[in-house]
């Protein structure tokens, strides 16, 4: 068995590992991440009444998401991307539309497992793919 960390050589690091380096680097607070056991501070909390209804919002796309538009788009493929939304422990709790909209899909077993067994697809194949690319 290959140890794991030569096993996922072909991933890059995440977002939230890049933004953890820019804030450590800037000595900036750093909400990308974590789920701290402590209240903000309450200049942070305040700044954020004041500009949390100010648009436009940004949502940040994973990765491979412009790539996958792009490379479907170039086949003259249009089809809408929807992105997944993870609770606090990552588990996913709804998707999100093209648009921004939430549809929960905890409540709903059938629809709930199919995007489980989707994640697990994915998952699959991508660990595969990289595997591959490797040997």
């Amino acid at each position: 068995m290959k140890a794991l960390s030569t096993s996922i050589d072909g991933f890059t690091d995440s977002v939230i590992r890049r933004m953890t380096r820019v804030a450590l680097k800037h000595g900036a607070v750093n909400l990308s991440q974590g789920f701290p056991d402590f209240d903000p501070p309450k200049e942070l909390l305040d700044r954020l009444a004041q500009v949390a209804y100010v648009g436009p919002h940004q949502y940040a796309l994973t990765g491979g998401a412009q790539t996958v538009r792009e490379a479907l788009l170039a086949m003259g493929i249009d089809l809408p991307l929807f992105g997944m939304v993870k609770d606090n422990r990552h588990r996913t709790r709804a998707l999100v539309t093209p648009d921004g909209a939430e549809i929960g899909i905890q409540t709903t077993p059938a629809v709930f497992a199919l995007i489980g067994r989707i994640q697990e697809e994915t998952h699959r194949f991508a660990i595969t793919y990289h595997r591959q690319l490797r040997s």
